[in-house]
């Protein structure tokens, strides 16, 4: 970690820098493939200001299984916020999400038929949340009926850092909540 206010500020002096953080604040949890796109950065390069950012003090990088996601380390927060903004940068579990905000249940073929996905590519998504204690899941018969636990935490994450989450979403999230 960079000890003196003069190296920080010369670290975030170099616009390129400057924006790569900017990226990661506006959408804590973005994955590095991500930010390559976002940034147009060469892989190189991208990986040389990242570990810059990092010994510098700016940004964390948390390993999850083939993914490497980078939150701004003054981002104190609890972990499950950190789990939540990791899973919601994948767009299908981002439209599971909004879904199970607006049904407060559903099932995996309500779900699959919304998304137009299939079932088992709906069942692979869903059990991410499981498994990351985000939703209940309980049987009733022969359905599987999926239920947040948080509404509110996924709410309250999902508007604060709408803007990164939500670039290519907003409008579905929109057209989601008009058709009701």
């Amino acid at each position: 970690m960079v000890e003196n206010m003069y190296d920080r500020e010369r670290i975030l002096s170099l616009e390129v820098r400057r924006n790569l953080y900017d990226l990661i604040k506006q959408s804590p949890g973005v994955h590095f493939r991500e930010l390559k796109r976002r940034s147009n950065l060469a892989i190189g390069s991208l990986q040389y200001h990242l570990s810059v950012l990092e010994r510098g003090g700016f940004v964390i990088c948390r390993k999850e299984k083939k993914f490497a996601r980078y939150f701004p380390l003054d981002f104190y927060s609890k972990e499950e916020d950190k789990t939540i903004l990791s899973l919601a940068n994948d767009s299908k579990i981002k439209l599971a999400l909004l879904h199970l905000l607006k049904k407060k249940k559903i099932t995996n073929e309500f779900l699959s038929k919304q998304l137009n996905l299939s079932p088992s590519t709906i069942s692979f998504h869903l059990n991410k949340l499981v498994v990351a204690q985000l939703i209940d899941r309980n049987k009733k018969g022969r359905k599987t009926i999926y239920s947040l636990k948080n509404p509110e935490k996924v709410i309250e994450l999902l508007g604060q850092y709408r803007k990164g989450l939500f670039d290519d979403l907003a409008d579905n999230f929109v057209d989601l909540f008009e058709k009701v």
